[in-house]
């Protein structure tokens, strides 16, 4: 009787048989044997996991890329000393973003379950990243309220 442990449940069972022992340790068995039976299932799948599940997707690629360059571009725009908090987070995204997209055995992977879509947008995103500090300059440049901070003559009030 001592397979799989069953003299040891009768011991237990015979000890508390007083209430709902009995019922508990049935219980308890079912859920070993349930939590088992669960993980090897989970297990199993884990195996045919795929690489997008793991990259994110289009939809968060260009919420990055504009929230990022809008970031760089009015920090380049309004105060240039921003551009030190904003733009190395975007940077380093996308820089990581384009090194897995490189990357010889993962890149075939984006292409097969992601598309060219994808791809080109993370490129189109990058670049766009990458021209932003210079078209808040060019921007802060060319505007005459922030050209110069010196105020109006005063023939000029109103």
């Amino acid at each position: 009787m001592s397979i799989l442990g069953l003299h040891k449940q009768r011991y237990v069972s015979k000890k508390i048989r007083s209430g709902f022992g009995h019922y508990f340790i049935r219980c308890s068995l079912r859920n070993n044997l349930l939590t088992t039976f669960s993980l090897l299932l989970v297990s199993s799948s884990l195996v045919h996991a795929e690489v997008m599940d793991k990259e994110p997707t289009q939809g968060s690629l260009i919420l990055w890329g504009i929230i990022g360059s809008l970031a760089i571009i009015f920090s380049a725009r309004f105060k240039p000393w921003l551009l030190t908090l904003a733009l190395p987070l975007p940077v380093l995204y996308f820089y990581g973003l384009i090194l897995e997209i490189n990357d010889p055995y993962v890149g075939p992977a984006i292409l097969n379950e992601a598309g060219t879509a994808c791809i080109n947008c993370a490129y189109l995103l990058s670049a766009l990243l990458a021209f932003s500090p210079f078209i808040g300059i060019i921007w802060r440049r060319y505007n005459e309220s922030l050209k110069s901070d010196a105020k109006l003559p005063p023939d000029k009030i109103l």
